[in-house]
């Protein structure tokens, strides 16, 4: 019985953990969308890897400071040093930054939508194992 409620309290904790993590990217997602301020970055450099190439791009944030963000994988063009990209940063943390355009987000957000209640109603449905065991257990 003891085994029983520790699996269910791992399965329960990874869940909420998964389900967390959900919400806490789209939520910065959205409030970089709604929030977000444009700039124009030079692309300095490209990093490869099995997924695609990733831009790495400098900008100029309002206060005139240069930062330098790696962006999302991409496989959709040719990146050559010295191009324009654009960056939407948040004013307040320009380290918070994303390359223009924001692609592959769909996916993201249609896999959250699904995600999302998978994950809660699994660690609902956990806890209530949870607590049935342990109620065993006690009692």
């Amino acid at each position: 019985m003891v085994v029983e409620l520790v699996f269910y309290l791992v399965i329960l904790a990874v869940a909420a953990a998964c389900a967390f993590g959900v919400v806490r990217m789209n939520v910065g997602w959205v409030r970089l969308r709604r929030e977000g301020m444009r700039a124009n970055g030079v692309l300095v450099g490209v990093l490869g890897s099995q997924q695609g190439i990733r831009p790495v791009v400098r900008f100029e944030d309002y206060h005139g400071r240069l930062h330098e963000i790696t962006g999302a994988s991409t496989t959709s063009r040719i990146l050559n040093p010295g191009d324009t990209m654009g960056v939407l940063y948040l004013p307040r943390n320009p380290s918070r930054a994303e390359v223009l355009p924001l692609r592959g987000r769909v996916g993201g957000t249609i896999f959250s939508l699904i995600a999302f209640p998978v994950l809660s109603l699994t660690a609902i449905w956990m806890l209530k194992e949870a607590l049935f065991v342990a109620g065993k257990i006690l009692g």
